[in-house]
């Protein structure tokens, strides 16, 4: 009898198990979106640079200031139209209250022809209705951004800024570097 009382409880605990698992397999069911997003960020023209060298450049997110970090390059000029960053989630409610959201930010671009790549990326200028900042994390041409939403639809924005590393070649022109934005 006590053999039979086991079984049964371990059978209770196993159907216990696999509906708390399947309850936590449900779909949230809000809507993410990127409102009047900026997605690139638009560097000063490249006047001159030594086709054999590379250089760094900087772009400051709060105030688009850029600066040569390393090598010898000659810009157009000293600031940078940085990118700002939209998200919003909406839903019927409870749907994005009370819940983590991850938003990753993905860099690419050249300058025709000369690579670059992004080295590092910073935010600035968070701002949100109905969302808090969490942290940010990553490194290279990849970031991440954590947020919480303490209310039932929330939106946010924030500048972007990085640090590009621009290969040795003989182009010059203009710089834009590319972003692909997702949110979870």
């Amino acid at each position: 009898m006590i053999a039979a009382m086991g079984a049964v409880n371990r059978l209770f605990g196993c159907v216990m198990a696999a509906g708390m698992l399947a309850l936590a397999g449900v779909a949230r069911a809000e809507n993410m979106s990127f409102p009047q997003h900026t997605p690139n960020l638009s560097l000063p023209t490249i006047v001159a640079a030594p086709a054999n060298a590379s250089f760094t450049a900087t772009v400051n997110s709060a105030s688009g200031a850029v600066t040569v970090t390393s090598g010898a390059v000659v810009l157009g000029a000293s600031t940078a139209t940085t990118p700002t960053v939209r998200v919003a989630c909406a839903g019927p409610p409870g749907n994005c209250k009370n819940t983590n959201y991850t938003i990753v930010i993905v860099g690419t671009g050249s300058v025709g022809g000369r690579p670059a790549s992004i080295s590092a990326m910073e935010i600035s200028g968070f701002s949100g209705t109905g969302v808090s900042f969490v942290s940010t994390s990553g490194s290279g041409s990849t970031l991440t951004v954590n947020v919480r939403g303490t209310e039932n639809s929330w939106s946010l924005s924030f500048k972007l800024g990085a640090s590009i590393l621009f290969s040795s070649g003989t182009s010059t022109g203009n710089t834009t570097i590319n972003y692909t934005i997702t949110a979870s």
